[in-house]
């Protein structure tokens, strides 16, 4: 179900941005440009990000985790994104090929996560257990089928007066409970 898995990833990983009441608060992206004729967009990042192994997260991890959405067809509605370039460490350039609807900036923002290329090809099994990530919990115990703990990222990259409310760390540890059985769901 993609809303629960939404609940864990959201914990997980990070955005460029999210967009609330129609305005863009940047994640890992301090600020953009569109381009006048909207042919493309310059995303300019953070030049703090680490993720939780204490990889630097630079435009060419962004460049790299929208490549692998696309090819492992994890991201709808990004059509209208021919490719991402690398302009320098920490400006990714998105270009696009139609004209842009009034949501498809928002759905770029939020529709991929970000992960550093270096954890990614780390992991053993492409982060489906084994999750790095720029977030503020870290996935501290996986049992498949039965739960998930994620722990409070004491060393979170993010400076305070910065984050946005949606994506502090609240409290310092999150049980994920894996139910399954209809019945078992009703009587917890």
């Amino acid at each position: 179900d993609v809303y629960k898995r939404q609940a864990t990833t959201d914990v997980l990983y990070e955005n460029l941005a999210h967009c609330i009441d129609g305005e863009v608060y940047g994640v890992l992206m301090r600020d953009y440009e569109l381009a006048e004729d909207e042919s493309y967009m310059l995303v300019h990042l953070y030049d703090n990000i680490y993720d939780s192994a204490g990889n630097h997260l630079t435009a060419s991890d962004v460049k790299f985790s929208f490549e692998k959405c696309i090819e492992g067809g994890n991201i709808n509605g990004l059509g209208y994104i021919e490719n991402v370039e690398v302009v320098d460490d920490y400006t990714a350039k998105f270009n696009f090929n139609t004209t842009l609807y009034v949501y498809d900036l928002e759905t770029l923002f939020e529709t991929f996560y970000v992960v550093t290329e270096a954890a990614y090809n780390a992991s053993p099994d492409g982060m489906v257990t084994t999750p790095i990530s720029t977030a503020p919990y870290i996935m501290e115990e996986y049992t498949s089928g039965y739960l998930m703990v994620m722990k409070k990222n004491e060393n979170y990259w993010q400076s305070e007066e910065l984050i946005q409310e949606r994506d502090r760390a609240n409290v310092g540890t999150i049980n994920y409970y894996i139910i399954t059985e209809a019945s078992q769901m009703t009587t917890a």
